[in-house]
């Protein structure tokens, strides 16, 4: 993957730093065309090395690396406000647990509610919507403002700290991939995955049980 624009667009939107995960370096796709890949892969350096030492081609590759960014481009682009640069790339919820430790950008914080309702409902509403009252609408006036504050594409939810110290978890457990849509902010994890979240929860919230009573 040598294509600078794709690879610059991904560490200024989400604030990525070169030095920390080599993305120029380490990420491969499977089309002869990168400049439009359809997925992004990132490889560790000694599968680089690996695959960089097969200069007569002998080698069959079929997969290769963890998907780690995905096209998803917005009709009407709009440059991220902080950098002022355009991304059609998203990030996956399998490339989560490698990526985030280095995302710095388009990280929100939600309450716990809105982040339980997201994952039970798939999307949240900014407002109300007469002719659709069934859908779920956030909660919170902070973590509405935040929304409404950055740009629309990719962002990443993480309850706040001291939800995640209430229910002895880390960023990186529970860091979910969403999309900021025009009117509500929208779920990027599969449901069998989305699960997995919600049963974390479930296990992390249910209080420990009273002692038997005494005899």
């Amino acid at each position: 993957m040598n294509d600078e624009k794709v690879i610059n667009s991904i560490f200024d939107v989400y604030g990525m730093d070169r030095e920390l995960i080599p993305l120029h370096k380490n990420c491969v796709t499977r089309t002869t065309d990168t400049t439009r890949p359809k997925r992004v892969y990132i490889i560790t350096d000694g599968m680089r090395q690996y695959l960089a030492c097969d200069d007569r081609e002998q080698l069959r590759v079929t997969a290769c690396g963890l998907k780690a960014f995905e096209r998803q481009e917005i009709k009407e682009q709009v440059k991220d406000q902080e950098t002022g640069q355009v991304c059609d790339f998203r990030l996956t919820q399998d490339g989560m647990p490698m990526i985030f430790p280095f995302v710095n950008n388009r990280i929100l914080r939600p309450t716990l509610e809105d982040y339980k309702t997201i994952l039970e409902r798939r999307t949240l509403a900014f407002e109300r919507n007469a002719e659709a009252p069934e859908r779920a609408v956030v909660s919170c006036a902070e973590t509405k403002a935040a929304l409404l504050a950055i740009t629309l594409g990719c962002c990443v939810l993480v309850p706040r700290d001291e939800d995640l110290a209430a229910i002895g978890a880390t960023k990186a457990d529970l860091a979910i991939a969403c999309w900021r849509g025009r009117t509500s902010c929208n779920l990027l994890v599969s449901k069998v995955e989305t699960i997995h979240f919600i049963d974390k929860l479930k296990t992390a919230l249910i209080p420990a049980p009273t002692d038997a009573m005494e005899t």
